[in-house]
C-alpha cells in the first residue's frame, strides 16, 4: 500500500514539472503609436494617466508622444491632459485607432474670464451661487445613493435662481454656473462615477474657479 501511495505522488508531482513548463500564452499588447501633441500658446506641461497608471510627466508642448493602449483601463484608452499657468487645464482622449496627433486650444483661467467680466455684484444673488457650488461639492462626497438626490437639490436652486435673478442669465458667471450644475447631474446619475475621472476633475475645478472669480477664497 505504501508503495503505491509513494508511486502516486511521484507522478503527482511529475505532472506539477511537467504542467509549470508549458509554454504561457503570449500577452495580447496594442502596438504602439507615436504622435505629435501641440498647442497654443505653447510651452504647457504634458501628462499622461489613466486609472491603472499614476499620472506622468512626458514633456512640453510641443513634444511627440508614444501611446500603447493599456491591458486594463476602466476607461478603454489613455488620457492626455495639459497645463499652463493663467489657463485651463485641458484633456484629450487617445482614440482607439488612427492618429494621435493632437493640437490644444487652451482658454483662459476661468476665474480670470468670471473676474474680468465684472460679475454681479448683488450679495443675495452671490450667496445663492455659492450655496449651489457647495451642494455640487456635496455630490462629490457622498455616497452613490445619495449623489443623485443631492445633485437633483443643486439643480433645483439653480433653476430658482433663473426666476429670481433672470437678469443675470446672460452672464459669464452664470454659464459656468449652469455647466457645473450639468456636469454635477451627470456624475450623479451615472452608475459607474469611476469611468469619469476627468468629469470629477473638471466639477472641482470649476466649483474652485466660480467661487475664486467672485471672490470667494
Amino acid at each position: 500500500m505504501k508503495k503505491i501511495l509513494f508511486i502516486i505522488v511521484i507522478l503527482f508531482c511529475s505532472g506539477c514539472r511537467t504542467l509549470s513548463q508549458l509554454p504561457q500564452p503570449p500577452q495580447n499588447q496594442q502596438p504602439k503609436r507615436i504622435g505629435n501633441i501641440t498647442s497654443n500658446p505653447i510651452g504647457a506641461d504634458i501628462y499622461y494617466y489613466d486609472n491603472v497608471n499614476a499620472k506622468k510627466l512626458l514633456g512640453k508642448t510641443p513634444a511627440q508622444v508614444t501611446y500603447q493602449s493599456p491591458s486594463l483601463s476602466f476607461m478603454g484608452e489613455g488620457w492626455l491632459f495639459i497645463t499652463l499657468s493663467g489657463y485651463e487645464i485641458a484633456y484629450w482622449q487617445f482614440p482607439q485607432e488612427g492618429t494621435i496627433d493632437h493640437n490644444f486650444d487652451l482658454e483662459k483661467d476661468i476665474s480670470i474670464q468670471i473676474k474680468e467680466s465684472r460679475p454681479p455684484k448683488d450679495k443675495k444673488y452671490l450667496k445663492r451661487v455659492v450655496d449651489i457650488t457647495g451642494k455640487c461639492d456635496k455630490v462629490l462626497h457622498s455616497p452613490r445613493m445619495l449623489a443623485a438626490s443631492v445633485a437633483s437639490e443643486a439643480n433645483s436652486e439653480y433653476q430658482k435662481l433663473q426666476i429670481d435673478f433672470f437678469q443675470y442669465k446672460q452672464t459669464l458667471l452664470n454659464k459656468y454656473l449652469s455647466l457645473l450644475v450639468n456636469y454635477c447631474g451627470t456624475l450623479a446619475n451615472s452608475e459607474y462615477a469611476i469611468q469619469h475621472p476627468v468629469l470629477i476633475t473638471q466639477i472641482q475645478n470649476l466649483i474652485s474657479k466660480i467661487n475664486l472669480g467672485i471672490g470667494v477664497e
